[in-house]
């Protein structure tokens, strides 16, 4: 009997055997005889114990360095394994570096070619602007000065027109006319450059004081009386409004035309030195003159009693004047009906005539007052300030 056996080195081996079989069965069936027969069998082997213990022990320790030789090289393996992936990795990343690299240079070379478009584009852009912007100057150039012309002209019609409104209106309150007019329009030009105002402005004054009967020299004079009340005003005041002003002072207090720069003199200092200015000044004194003068009160008195009343009512430079206009008169009708002022119980006793029989004026009554008023209670000073100025509705 033939059969094939494979080795591990992959070779074919043909093994060879003879086997009698009937001689084998006889054997076979001797030796289970032999062992019925016996009750015990009793085998011996012997071993080299120490031999086999050792033997074992090397091959355990063999097997131990086998598997820790293994774990090792699975280790090693793994680390091989993770350098190899992060090599890997490695160049990955360096390939997506130099890929970016790639396609930043590529912008890069992009937006260095728009810039460059962009440049020459400015340029083209800025010289075009710069052409059109010289046009536009050259053209709002010429429009400036036609507006400016234009303007000028309008304003030079303008003055031609107020001239002769002005002229007109003081032709209606004076005899000159023609070359009377004309000299006497020059006259006033001249006045007029010495306070720093035009020929029309002095017109305008002298026309006022024209239409209240002074003469052409009265005129020409209180004029510039009046232009210069403008320059010391602290805030503008027309001719018109200078020159009534004017008026309405030297009418009340009887100042003469050649005494009228007193009026502006007192306004001013009184403006400089205390705590009002000249348009209230101007306005109370516009509206209480005629009353204060009427009951006796002198220029400087009054406009004393108006700088009083306009700093304790700041603003209220009309009511002022209506107030002292109004405590005029009622001191002058209490005087008509007795010769004492009595209030307060007889707190407050005041003459209101002088020793030759004369009634005080408003500044006296007022500065005796003043000598009892702090001494007064609050109700007390009411019902005497009642009594004088009247209630206010």
């Amino acid at each position: 009997m033939a059969n094939s056996v494979s080795t591990s080195n992959g070779l074919n081996l043909k093994v060879g055997m003879t086997f009698d079989t009937q001689r084998a069965r006889h054997e076979l069936s001797t030796k289970l005889k032999e062992l019925e027969q016996k009750s015990t069998i009793q085998t011996e082997v012997k071993i080299d114990g120490e031999r086999f213990v050792k033997t074992v022990r090397t091959y355990q320790d063999a097997m131990k360095n086998l598997v820790e030789e293994t774990t090792l090289y699975n280790g090693a393996a793994k680390k091989m394994q993770s350098t190899i992936t992060g090599l890997t990795s490695a160049e990955e990343r360096v390939a997506k570096a130099i890929a970016n690299q790639t396609v930043q240079t590529r912008n890069l070379n992009q937006a260095q070619h728009q810039l460059n478009n962009t440049a020459k584009h400015s340029v083209s852009v800025f010289q075009d602007f710069t052409a059109t912007f010289l046009k536009m100057a050259k053209f709002n150039t010429i429009n400036i000065i036609y507006d400016t012309f234009t303007e000028s002209l309008s304003k030079a019609v303008e003055v031609v027109h107020e001239f002769n409104d002005a002229t007109t209106e003081l032709r209606k309150v004076s005899d000159l006319e023609g070359d009377s007019l004309k000299k006497y329009a020059q006259e006033l030009a001249d006045y007029g450059a010495e306070v720093g105002r035009t020929m029309t402005d002095m017109i305008n004054s002298a026309t006022v004081f024209k239409r209240t009967g002074a003469t052409d020299e009265q005129a020409k004079e209180l004029a510039k009386v009046a232009e210069m009340y403008r320059n010391v005003a602290d805030s503008e005041v027309s001719s018109a409004e200078a020159a009534s002003f004017l008026v309405s002072q030297m009418k009340a207090f009887n100042i003469e035309a050649e005494n009228s720069i007193h009026i502006i003199d007192a306004v001013n200092s009184v403006a400089n030195n205390f705590a009002v200015n000249t348009n209230d000044l101007q306005t109370a004194l516009s509206k209480s003159a005629a009353a204060m003068a009427t009951a006796g009160n002198s220029y400087e008195e009054t406009i004393s009693l108006v700088e009083a009343g306009t700093a304790v009512m700041q603003n209220n430079a009309g009511t002022v004047g209506n107030g002292l206009r109004t405590i005029a008169i009622n001191v002058a009708n209490l005087a008509t009906k007795s010769d004492e002022f009595v209030a307060a119980n007889g707190k407050v006793v005041i003459s209101l005539k002088d020793e030759n029989g004369e009634i005080k004026n408003t500044y006296q009554v007022l500065e005796e007052l003043s000598e009892h008023w702090n001494d007064l209670s609050r109700a007390e000073q009411n019902s005497i300030a009642t009594t004088l100025a009247g209630k206010h509705k």
